[in-house]
């Protein structure tokens, strides 16, 4: 990772102040990035991180401050003003457009032109193909539309658009929190390559800190809208890290496992086929803690989503309290006396309207429990959604600003929120602390531990391990589209998990 960096600074801003009404996103935030360095941004959400990559993509006008990028003024009023300065994002809440195809992603915002000023698709699917092969994403079909991609390849054609603008200054704003481990190698590779060219800065904004120590230089610490510190990246330990993000030491990340479950299963797959899922058998009690864990594409997605009545099933069958049901769609797996809830993998698209205040993402599932003869109580309605937001420890203004104007974490918790308010009783949480901060994971491992001590039932897919390992009474891997044997909690280790999630067997006394 050793870099000769010059002693210049790249990437220098100064006094930069952003404020949305009351709340101030940027207070006077400073950074500074040699030439030619990978450096790491990190903090809680809503320290400031989001903000200040929006002002450097261009997105965002901060009321103060300046920024300098090689020596001269940044004029950053514009995404086009960025470009023109070599600056280019690929952004952690995708902005590519769905309904297009990878190469007019790619082609975006200026797509090749024929010489009767015609947009060219050849020279567009010509230029995406040579894209993707040099940056070593050729797997991916450049005809293939966007929305029909898995999120990893998504952020794949949304850094590989990123990198074929050869910016001066690449910003990668949670990369790594939608790609699986092979992905993640293969990132890791290609910033590699940028930092042999010397000719590109990268900033790396991140939670992951064994991924900051690993790739990255040096690093600046965000709390508060402000530079909390910097440091080189391998001469700081976590403790220091973690004192500099939330000002305090987090001696516990990981919150006390609740009491053994007993009891019959609330919840029960049998031999379910959806899709890349084959073979799904599980069992799911009530206060209980069941944590899936696999390699990228092996059916886990389908189960969630199988599980939701969000995707058909092809084979077997599902059970709720011993009685075989079918849910033909996440309405009926909702509906009183069933109970089911799903936290997705992409919050934004899949799990909030984020347009929409917080109280009508609150209410939304639950919206007819609040109406009597076609009229909505909104005082009801608010006290449920105010009820909700203390449970989660999300500021009351929430309640009324639209979703995108909160941080990843409050909007990750408003999203478990709604089906607080909707008493669900089976929770089914896909991934829900990606790329969210390290106190906003305590806090969401607190409140899955306290669900499952009230009675609820949850089933936790998670790419961290560690959430697997501290979390769950038990764990199944799935693996070429089959769950394995339930892991009880004693066996349950990293090495139990990885030798299982590679198509390794695990010995007798580990399989329970």
């Amino acid at each position: 990772m050793s870099h000769p960096l010059t002693s210049a600074p790249d990437v220098r801003i100064r006094g930069l102040h952003k404020a949305y009404g009351s709340t101030h996103a940027l207070d006077g935030a400073d950074l500074d990035v040699q030439a030619g360095a990978v450096h790491a941004v990190i903090g809680e959400n809503g320290a400031g991180k989001s903000t200040l990559v929006k002002v450097l993509a261009g997105l965002v006008v901060p009321d103060e401050g300046r920024a300098e990028i090689g020596g001269a003024a940044a004029d950053l009023g514009s995404p086009h003003h960025a470009q023109r300065a070599g600056v280019a994002t690929a952004f952690q809440e995708l902005s590519l457009a769905p309904d297009l195809t990878v190469a007019e992603n790619l082609s975006l915002p200026r797509p090749p032109r024929n010489r009767f000023g015609i947009v060219s698709g050849r020279a567009s699917r010509s230029a995406a193909r040579e894209a993707l092969e040099r940056w070593e994403a050729g797997h991916i079909d450049p005809l293939a539309r966007v929305g029909g991609l898995s999120l990893s390849a998504k952020q794949q054609v949304e850094i590989v658009g990123a990198l074929a603008r050869e910016p001066r200054l690449l910003i990668l704003d949670e990369p790594t929190a939608a790609l699986g481990g092979t992905e993640v190698e293969w990132l890791f590779r290609q910033v590699g390559r940028l930092r042999a060219s010397g000719g590109c800065t990268v900033l790396f904004v991140s939670h992951r800190l064994s991924e900051v120590r690993e790739l990255c230089d040096s690093m600046t610490v965000m709390r508060n809208g402000r530079r909390a510190g910097s440091s080189d990246s391998t001469h700081i330990d976590e403790e220091r890290i973690i004192d500099m993000m939330i000002g305090e030491s987090l001696a516990q990340i990981f919150p006390k496992r609740p009491p053994e479950p007993t009891g019959s299963p609330v919840l029960a797959a049998r031999q379910v086929g959806s899709g890349r899922l084959q073979s799904a058998s599980l069992e799911l009690r009530k206060g209980e803690i069941l944590g899936i864990a696999g390699l990228q594409d092996h059916g886990q997605r389908q189960l969630f989503r199988a599980l939701f009545g969000a995707d058909r099933i092809d084979s077997g069958h599902i059970e709720l309290d011993g009685r075989a049901v079918r849910f033909r769609s996440p309405r009926s797996a909702i509906r009183a006396g069933i109970g089911i809830s799903l936290v997705p993998e992409e919050r934004v698209t899949e799990g909030a309207l984020s347009t929409m205040s917080g109280r009508a993402n609150l209410t939304l599932p639950t919206l007819d429990r609040f109406a009597r003869f076609g009229w909505i109580n909104r005082r009801r309605e608010e006290a449920a959604a105010l009820d909700a937001l203390r449970a989660l420890d999300i500021a009351e203004r929430a309640l009324w600003e639209p979703v995108e104007a909160l941080s990843g974490g409050n909007q990750q918790k408003l999203i478990i929120g709604k089906w607080l308010i909707a008493e669900a009783r089976v929770m089914l949480l896909y991934d829900p602390t990606r790329g969210v901060d390290i106190r906003t994971k305590s806090e969401i491992y607190r409140l899955i531990t306290e669900l499952a001590a009230g009675g609820r039932s949850v089933l936790l897919y998670s790419t961290d391990l560690d959430e697997i390992v501290n979390l769950c009474h038990r764990a199944q891997v799935c693996y070429r589209g089959a769950l394995g044997v339930p892991i009880q909690a004693a066996n349950l280790t990293n090495q139990a998990l990885l030798t299982e999630m590679l198509g390794g067997e695990l010995p007798k006394e580990v399989a329970a």
